[in-house]
């Protein structure tokens, strides 16, 4: 008769993989002090990098060309939460938005495992905010409003964790 394995033993393949539900924001304030308050967000996307390209011809044969590395495009860090009634990162976003002020700061986004300690992180340097949104109004609705606040920025970095 055989001993049945243990179930501390056996690992799924899904074990490795990190999950999408618990994550992190940090902004910090010129670059150096975390604002602890602005950190709940239910949804964030534009993580993303893609390689520009340049194709160049060979000389003289028309049947061969080269595709070139030509630099590194980012797409815009969407950030979406519940409409906060005070916030230090919505008064930097108005006065961005209303006297055309901006203050980069660098953002931090953390994936966390099921103990809460980040598994997984990307660091935005100089974001700045492109839009401001809030979702519609509505009376006949029992929704919360949603913030939504789009940054570009000069580079992202994954963080070893």
């Amino acid at each position: 008769m055989v001993p049945p394995i243990p179930t501390h033993e056996v690992k799924s393949l899904d074990d490795d993989l990190i999950l999408g539900f618990r994550f992190g924001v940090f902004f910090f304030t010129e670059g150096k002090i975390p604002n602890v308050l602005d950190t709940r967000f239910r949804k964030v996307s534009g993580i993303s990098a893609e390689v520009r390209t340049s194709t160049i011809q060979e000389g003289g044969e028309n049947i061969r060309s080269h595709v070139l590395p030509d630099g590194v495009d980012y797409k815009p860090l969407v950030l979406e939460r519940g409409l906060p009634k005070m916030s230090i990162l919505s008064a930097d976003f108005e006065k961005a938005m209303e006297q055309f002020r901006f203050i980069p700061t660098n953002v931090l986004v953390t994936s966390l495992g099921d103990t809460g300690l980040p598994v997984a992180g990307w660091m935005f340097m100089n974001a700045w905010p492109v839009r401001w949104s809030v979702s519609d109004l509505d009376a006949t609705s029992h929704e919360i409003s949603i913030e939504t606040l789009e940054l570009t920025y000069s580079r992202m970095q994954k963080m070893r964790i």
